[in-house]
């Protein structure tokens, strides 16, 4: 019997960079196939999803141009599928190893079955090995390597053997970037009727991944800036800004204060944007809105201030200063000082930067 060889290791190598690298159940078949085949020659492959409960299967074959023809056969093996030795017994021991047809059935029993000779016998396969991945029963996953002159032997059982766990890791982690994909994007269609964005990030502020809202509004606000458009990076602005908050969150059970949100005036009002630790370590996520502008003193009604303490907070947001303060509403600069300490008293902040950032987290602008 043939030994596996160093070369063989190197094949199953290069083989399972391709096949970690596929990340969705829409790709991971045909790169599950190609390993198979690198590893153990084979003229037709097939990576199947078998529901006997149903009498269902759905296939990917390989060569690709054999697809349509044997698809047009599969009600065939359906009707046929519980003759089927290899699928029986997954069904019993779904995690078992690789096996063949003929540990089951002699060639001359094989034959005389209905599924080879209306199936199997038209598509040219005499011989087959199958090796499965990890299913929620009764549904069976496998890859089948079929043959139509010589059996498969102990040394290619082995060679299956060996990619067998990289074949179920790979599933597995293809079936659940699968499922997170569909939920992110269910989210970001939540986030996109309410008009919000999400941007993860890492502690290094690179970009995991951003709905299509966040990615408008970070072209809208930090326009002119590198990486405005989220492709792998925060904008300059936002990154030096995420990062702060970043340290800020980390030292949060030794301080009592929290992070500050970054607010930005823009032509159409105005993006808040938060941070928040995600339930993965080391990630983060970015939250925005955008907010209509200030446009009246009345929006600030309910901050516990006086009519005119309102009045003067609603111009300090402008951006005015205490003297054009005070031509505005026709008073002196001196009152307009004393108007602003008993809003930050009241407010319990210590300035205008405080007091303009309390106000609008309070309006949730």
């Amino acid at each position: 019997m043939a030994r596996i060889t160093h070369k063989d290791y190197e094949t199953l190598q290069g083989g399972l960079r391709d096949l970690y690298a596929h990340h969705n159940l829409d790709t991971l078949p045909r790169a599950a196939l190609r390993l198979s085949t690198c590893l153990v020659p084979n003229e037709l492959s097939g990576y199947n999803e078998v529901d006997p409960s149903r009498k269902r299967l759905q296939v990917v074959f390989e060569p690709a141009e054999r697809q349509a023809d044997i698809t047009e056969s599969l009600p065939i093996w359906e009707r046929y599928m519980h003759q089927h030795p290899v699928l029986s017994h997954y069904i019993k021991q779904p995690a078992d190893g690789p096996r063949k047809i003929s540990d089951f059935l002699s060639n001359a029993e094989f034959r005389r079955l209905e599924l080879y000779q209306e199936f199997y016998r038209n598509i040219g396969t005499k011989y087959q090995m199958v090796v499965t991945m990890p299913s929620p029963a009764p549904l069976v996953v496998a890859v089948a390597l079929n043959r139509g002159k010589k059996d498969f032997t102990e040394r290619d059982r082995k060679l299956l053997a060996l990619m067998q766990p990289h074949l179920r890791q790979a599933y597995e982690n293809a079936a659940l970037i699968t499922e997170l994909s569909g939920e992110l994007g269910r989210a970001y269609d939540v986030l996109e009727r309410i008009d919000r964005g999400i941007v993860v990030i890492d502690d290094t502020c690179q970009v995991h991944s951003a709905s299509p809202a966040a990615i408008r509004y970070s072209t809208e606000y930090f326009r002119g800036e590198s990486q405005a458009t989220l492709a792998k990076r925060l904008p300059e602005t936002l990154e030096r800004w995420a990062k702060v908050q970043i340290i800020a969150l980390l030292q949060e059970s030794e301080s009592t204060q929290q992070p500050k949100p970054l607010i930005l005036s823009g032509e159409h009002g105005r993006l808040v944007i938060r941070v928040a630790t995600d339930r993965e370590p080391q990630r983060y996520l970015l939250i925005m809105h955008s907010a209509r502008p200030l446009d009246s003193p009345r929006l600030l009604e309910g901050l516990g201030l006086t009519r005119r303490e309102t009045e003067v907070l609603y111009w300090i947001i402008a951006g005015n200063t205490n003297l054009e303060i005070g031509h505005i509403i026709e008073t002196s600069e001196r009152t307009v000082d004393k108007h602003c300490q008993n809003i930050y008293y009241k407010l319990k902040v210590t300035g205008r930067t405080t007091a303009i950032t309390k106000a609008l987290e309070w309006l949730r602008l």
